[in-house]
């Protein structure tokens, strides 16, 4: 299949008359993209000659092309329209610091940035998403698979929310500063984040909710991540129902100084393993599910305890005892 873009002109005639129709140019693998000096009636192929939007990119570069985002902030003032869709397998590259390459949603209203959806894979590198505690969803999925590494999400309502459907691996980025989520998911999704951060969140760092009992397969794995400073929860994994086959991850991570549980489990009983943590000054338990397997862990300091009765244990340290009937725990200060 031709992906098409830039209009050229045709002519033919009919009826004695001149008509004057238009037929697009073949889609490009690598386009450029300028917020400052680019057009969208450039041709896009080269930084000397970039198009001027990353929603006109998105929709017109080839299926597995890249799109270049030079440093600059892509908002409304540069003639960006929201949310921007990256619905077939792409690349969105910046091209310098992710810090200096911003898609900025602010004034977009309650809308979502981007939106990534559909077969295949994108894959995003090295740029932010500012929200100023307008947009929905800085990033959006449902029923793909993305790679986001080096993106940094900022100041939404929600920094990620995983709709249905989708696997999103994050590689060292951060979900912060939202006024509700670091990170939302229903059901039929899996979150795998690796040396990320998701931290300052008004509610809970990683929030799974799910409703329908059959469809609640959810998965979170958090490797070497920082989940702290949330107003609600660490990882809360909360549902109406009691029944899945959900399993939640969480190795070698700090989970630290929120505002209620680090790790919680409320009406859910998903497979919680937590290996190789520190989950330390948390306003409420330190880990609240009784499902919970632990290992090689510090639990310390946590305002309502530091697990659940009949939690087990192996080569952890809890600073109120409350491992010490499961067996081989740690013993000293942590």
């Amino acid at each position: 299949m031709l992906f098409l873009a830039r209009p050229i002109r045709c002519l033919w005639f009919s009826a004695g008359s001149l008509l004057v129709a238009s037929a697009p140019l073949l889609a490009q693998s690598n386009v450029w993209v300028n917020p400052v000096s680019g057009s969208n009636s450039a041709t896009g192929t080269s930084e000397s000659d970039p198009w001027r939007t990353l929603k006109f990119a998105v929709d017109n570069v080839a299926t597995n092309g890249t799109v270049h985002l030079v440093p600059g902030s892509y908002s409304l003032a540069s003639g960006e329209t929201f949310p921007i869709a990256a619905a077939r397998p792409m690349r969105i590259l910046g091209e310098g610091p992710a810090a200096h390459v911003v898609i900025d949603a602010t004034g977009a209203g309650a809308v979502a940035a981007l939106i990534v959806q559909g077969n295949g894979l994108v894959r995003l590198s090295s740029f932010t998403i500012e929200g100023n505690h307008e947009a929905s969803y800085l990033l959006r999925t449902e029923n793909t698979v993305c790679h986001a590494e080096d993106v940094h999400l900022n100041r939404g309502l929600t920094g990620i929310y995983m709709w249905e459907g989708a696997t999103l691996t994050f590689d060292r980025s951060s979900s912060s500063n939202n006024v509700n989520y670091g990170a939302r998911l229903r059901w039929m999704n899996r979150l795998i984040a690796n040396d990320s951060a998701f931290s300052g969140n008004g509610r809970s760092g990683v929030y799974c909710g799910l409703i329908y009992c059959c469809f609640e397969d959810a998965d979170i794995e958090l490797n070497r991540c920082r989940v702290n400073g949330n107003g609600e929860n660490g990882v809360n994994f909360n549902s109406f129902h009691g029944a899945n086959n959900s399993t939640v991850g969480i190795h070698d991570c700090l989970v630290a100084r929120n505002g209620l549980s680090g790790v919680r489990a409320h009406n859910i009983w998903p497979a919680i393993s937590v290996t190789g943590c520190t989950i330390a000054h948390n306003g409420g338990r330190g880990i609240s599910s009784q499902l919970a397997t632990i290992q090689n862990t510090i639990l310390a300091m946590n305002a309502a305890g530091d697990a659940a009765s009949g939690t087990s244990a192996v080569a952890s340290f809890s600073s109120d005892g409350s491992l010490s009937a499961t067996g081989g725990t740690l013993s000293g200060d942590p």
